[in-house]
């Protein structure tokens, strides 16, 4: 009994899940029955004369930040439209219990809805090209939007203020009276935790219906106390504090005017520094700033003052100390002699440099006119030799309306043009450099224009000219006919920015011209080793995208420079032919080198350099008497600290080997704090002699003491020598180890033909057998019905992510900078065939927008192009696999760990996600992910090798992880040791004594140092980060010891004119 009640129940079951799951035809009954007569054009509405209210949800995804210089609002929103159809509803009952359906967007009617207040609004996603409409007529229009809304922030409380940003929705075009909103819902999704801003974002938003309909959203932020904000509050309070003490130095001490003009001019840099991150448009001024101003005005009289009374104090004192000044002749004296003999080597210098500017001009040739009788002559040999050649017949409209109609007749653009599809396509290629616009050498990017004309034989376009009244050659538009899917393989930005590639030259015998004018920008790995005297190897990878070499290959590349317009800055040499690689992939490489010219700029740069090394070797002719080799000694190093950090700059992120000139910068900047240092222990040394022999000072003894300081000198230089040396032999022996490994393909290649050629041993497809097979399929093939035999059943979604070229982390915005091959692949049901029926085809290529695909996307991408060809096209199987292979350039939002900078570690997600459906339509099954290697980075060890978990909670999606470590470079080591030597600077101030009258100068100097070097590191950590820096911590705590060091200076020198007085 129990047995017979439990089959009838598994029978009940069974006949109710048959009856109630939809199936594919249900769907498309369904939809061309609302379809039919719908009008798209026309608010769907019965009665025109009633509104159609919309109702919204604005969801906060991402706040990326709030530029408050810029006035711009930059996140990312999940908005979510809806609105009822009329002409849109069903009863579920009639259509095997569909609840709801996808259509998609351009088939509908939809709201004109914007964001009155954007300066950039970018629908990076797949998100909105369907909607959903449910039975009742409900119809949602779900996007991801990255925009960038104008904000009036308010910095009068900067940097402890806070501000409403408002996001304006409106309606355009229509009245209140035909489209309208009803309300607005906003909120935040909390997907990532921001650590600038306090965000309040929730409520329903109030709407106005007068003159157009629109609702105002509140974004409320606050600012976080961070430590950028006690690092920026720090200088703000000693340089107050500072400005007070030089009330307190006497003008005995001879620095009170060297004091406070050292201070004026941090208070000033420090208001430029400041001024530059403050609103260019704000309703209230920051007080902030007012301070500053005014503690800059202060500055400036409180130097003024200083600089009376000083006077006053030198004339009091001017009959009391005449052996002084008679002493002080002396020094003066020793002082000039030395400036006259530095500013003779530079005279001899400009000489030379003038000697050797030598202009040479340009010899013009004289144009002889022609005789008016060869001009006749020539004019009469022309008209013969055409009547000659016209002897026949001229070819009219006619004839080629004819051609191109028969040419055309059964054309079929998307299968390749030979007549045996194993033959495949050669590709020749002319590889023109038009312009040559700069070479980034900070980024290694190459920006040029190039004209690019590849050609091929196509076997359905060839005719007899003598059929067609002699022509032998017309003009075809390129989307009537067969082209291959070149691209630049290494670009970064690639737009057809021109219209000279709308048509496509052919001639009769079947070869097809197609002529594109590209601006492109291709990455450049840069050698910066004898920069500025540089020479640069950049290549342009040109390759055939999704298709084999089997099917279609480069075969010859031809590059040259047409020298369009001269380039003042560099030298270009690009001219060759370059047979093509065909291993795994056709590709072929265009070299172009180029070799910088020595221009203005370069002089202009390396001057300073010269003049640099020179002073710092002149500290040692500055003997400890003149009381200011300390503090000539300091300012050098402060320069060459400057001007390394300039130059850093501008070299490049990512190069094979560094910089010969900053390696030279970094020792300088080396040897002048060493130099610094030892000029604090002469004077150390000199001021504690002179204090035992105060009484007894003879000639004698300032001979003695002069020749001690020259040879103290002579073994300062030739230790500095010796470290020199040593560099330069490590860095011989680097160089020497760093040699590059090709490794060869070929056997691997004649391996996989010849097993190719065994396979296919029977018979060959024809362009005929694809042709048939491709009309099969898509004879009643619907694309905007997931391809499914029972709905109930969802669609799976294998994918690989592959990294191509990783540009660079930005560690200052948070951005992963890379490029990627991204392939997902599924199962349609409606595409699968029996090969043997097709002469043993086993997969062909569909073009994209012919047949179902995944809306898939990276939800946590900034800025995502697809700027090739490479997916306009997918690979399908005859299991009924399909391909779709896409070459993404994408800036993904990273959230850096800066704790441990520079010697940091990071972990950043790719959020690959499907738009739109839920998981049980449409899926994530398996994500593979790995690294290509295809250029290697300087800059950062990467690991991103492994298989992602997969969620189905809400919406299917999973994160990709890339890890990076940063490599110790150059630039990090040019970074460190300004901070050691900035340390140990400020302990050595403790070795001077008061008697030196430099005490205080040099530590306000280290200070100003201290702070300057603060703020420019400052700048490049990043924006948004988990945890603080420790190596920014640690600067803050070196310049707030600094500050108190200087502040103890002032007092021991105060305390010390008090016990000599």
């Amino acid at each position: 009994m129990k047995l017979m009640k439990y089959l009838t129940f598994s029978l009940s079951l069974m006949i109710l899940i048959v009856n109630s799951n939809p199936t594919h035809e249900d769907e498309e009954r369904l939809k061309k029955t609302l379809l039919l007569n719908y009008t798209k054009d026309i608010r769907p509405v019965t009665n025109l004369s009633t509104p159609v209210e919309i109702d919204a949800s604005l969801m906060l995804h991402t706040l990326y930040d709030l530029d408050f210089v810029n006035n711009l609002l930059i996140a990312r929103y999940l908005f979510i439209p809806s609105w009822t159809d009329e002409y849109l509803t069903w009863d579920p009952l009639e259509y095997n219990n569909i609840s709801h359906m996808y259509i998609p967007k351009n088939k509908i009617w939809t709201p004109s809805l914007m964001m009155c207040n954007s300066v950039n609004e970018e629908d990076n996603s797949d998100i909105n090209r369907e909607v959903i409409v449910h039975s009742n007529g409900t119809v949602e229009l779900w996007s991801l939007k990255y925009m960038e809304t104008y904000c009036l922030v308010n910095a009068y409380t900067y940097p402890f203020d806070d501000h409403e940003c408002k996001i304006d929705i409106c309606v355009a075009l229509h009245v209140p009276d035909e489209t309208r909103l009803n309300y607005v819902y906003y909120s935040s999704m909390n997907d990532l935790e921001n650590y600038k801003w306090d965000i309040h974002f929730y409520g329903k938003a109030s709407v106005t219906n007068d003159g157009i309909s629109q609702a105002f959203v509140a974004v409320q932020l606050r600012r976080k106390i961070t430590i950028g904000i006690v690092a920026m509050l720090i200088p703000t309070v000693m340089m107050t504090i500072l400005t007070l003490f030089v009330f307190l130095l006497p003008p005995e001490s001879g620095e009170k005017v060297s004091l406070a003009m050292t201070i004026f001019l941090s208070n000033v840099l420090y208001l430029v520094q400041i001024d530059k991150n403050t609103p260019k448009n704000s309703k209230y001024p920051s007080l902030f700033i007012l301070y500053l101003m005014l503690l800059s005005m202060l500055s400036g009289i409180v130097t003024l003052g200083s600089v009376v009374i000083s006077k006053l104090h030198v004339n009091q004192s001017s009959q009391e100390n005449k052996n002084k000044t008679q002493n002080n002749k002396v020094a003066d004296a020793s002082l000039i002699s030395t400036v006259k003999s530095q500013t003779l080597n530079d005279n001899e210098l400009q000489s030379k440099i003038k000697r050797n500017c030598i202009s040479d001009h340009d010899k013009i040739d004289a144009i002889r006119d022609i005789p008016p009788a060869s001009l006749t002559k020539l004019r009469e040999f022309a008209r013969l030799t055409s009547i000659i050649l016209t002897v026949k017949s001229l070819p009219t409209h006619e004839d080629e309306i004819r051609l191109k109609d028969n040419l055309l007749l059964n054309y079929r653009k998307d299968i390749r043009p030979v007549i045996n599809l194993i033959t495949s396509v050669d590709i020749y290629t002319d590889l023109d450099l038009h312009t040559l616009y700069d070479l980034d050498f900070v980024n290694n990017i190459l920006m040029a224009r190039y004209m690019i004309a590849p050609y091929w034989i196509d076997a359905y376009l060839i005719w007899k000219p003598s059929d067609y009244n002699n022509i032998t050659e017309i003009n075809l538009p390129r989307h009537e006919i067969w082209t291959p899917s070149l691209i630049m393989c290494n670009s970064v930005n690639e737009p057809d920015d021109a219209n000279t590639d709308q048509e496509v030259k052919i001639y009769h015998d079947g070869t097809v011209e197609m002529w594109s004018l590209k601006y492109v920008e291709t990455y450049c790995q840069v050698n910066a080793y004898t920069y500025p005297f540089d020479e640069h190897r950049c290549e342009i990878h040109m390759c055939v995208a999704v298709h084999s070499i089997r099917q279609t290959r480069i075969q010859t590349m031809y590059y040259k420079n047409l020298n369009v317009t001269e380039n003042y800055k560099w030298d270009v040499n690009m001219f060759g032919v370059v047979s093509a690689e065909n291993d795994e992939g056709s590709q072929a490489a265009a070299v172009m080198y180029l070799r910088r010219k020595p221009t203005i700029g370069i002089i202009a740069m390396l001057i300073p350099t010269v003049m640099m090394t020179i002073l710092t070797i002149f500290v040692f002719v500055l003997p400890p008497e003149s009381g200011e080799k300390v503090s000539l000694a300091t300012t050098i190093f402060l320069s060459n600290v400057l001007y390394l950090v300039e130059i850093d700059k501008n070299t490049p992120k990512n190069s094979r080997y560094p910089s010969l000139l900053m390696l030279y910068l970094m020792l300088l900047s080396m040897l002048s704090g060493i130099v610094t240092l030892g000029s604090v222990v002469i004077s150390k040394l000199y001021i504690n002699r002179s204090s035992r022999e105060k009484k007894s000072v003879s000639t004698d003894l300032n001979k003695n003491k002069s020749q001690s300081k020259n040879v103290a000198d002579i073994s300062m230089i030739s230790m500095v020598k010796s470290e020199s040396l040593i560099a330069e032999e490590l860095q011989s022996k680097k160089k020497r180890n760093c040699i590059s490994d090709y490794k060869m393909k070929l056997m691997k290649y004649l391996a996989f033909s010849l097993s190719l050629m065994i396979f296919i041993v029977n018979s060959n497809p024809t362009h005929e057998d694809e042709e048939r097979l491709k009309n099969t399929l898509l004879l009643n093939y619907r694309k905007d019905i997931r391809p499914v035999t029972n709905l109930s059943t969802p669609v799976e979604i294998d994918a690989d992510l592959i990294l191509h070229t990783l540009y660079d982390l930005d560690f200052v915005n948070n951005l992963l900078i890379a490029r990627y091959l991204f392939i997902p692949w599924w199962t349609d049901e409606y595409l699968t065939w029996d090969p043997l029926e097709y002469n043993n085809i086993s997969h062909m290529y569909i073009p994209k927008h012919q047949i179902w695909t995944p809306s898939l996307m990276m939800c946590n991408s900034v800025n995502e192009e697809d700027n090739s060809d490479i997916n306009r096209e997918v690979i399908v199987y005859s299991d009924g696999t399909v391909e779709l292979w896409s070459l993404k350039y994408m800036e993904t939002y990273c959230l850096v760990n800066a704790y441990t900078y520079p010697f940091d570690d990071h972990e950043c997600e790719i959020d690959i996600c499907v738009a739109l459906h839920v998981p049980k339509e449409t899926r994530l099954k398996n994500i593979f992910y790995g690294n290509m290697n295809i250029t290697e980075s300087y800059k950062w060890d990467i690991h991103f090798k492994g298989t992602a978990n997969v969620t189905n909670d809400g919406i299917s999606h999973t994160s990709v992880v890339m890890q990076l470590r940063r490599k110790i470079t150059i630039g990090i080591v040019a970074m460190l040791i300004p901070t050691v030597m900035m340390t140990m600077l400020t302990l050595f101030v403790f070795l001077l004594p008061p008697e030196s009258g430099e005490k205080v100068s040099l530590a306000m100097t280290i200070f100003l140092l201290n702070v300057l070097y603060l703020v420019q590191i400052d700048k490049n950590t990043p924006k948004n980060s988990k945890y603080p820096s420790l190596f920014l911590l640690y600067l803050m705590l070196l310049s707030m010891f600094s500050g108190i060091v200087t502040l103890g200076s002032v007092v021991i020198s105060k305390l010390y004119i008090n016990q000599q007085s």
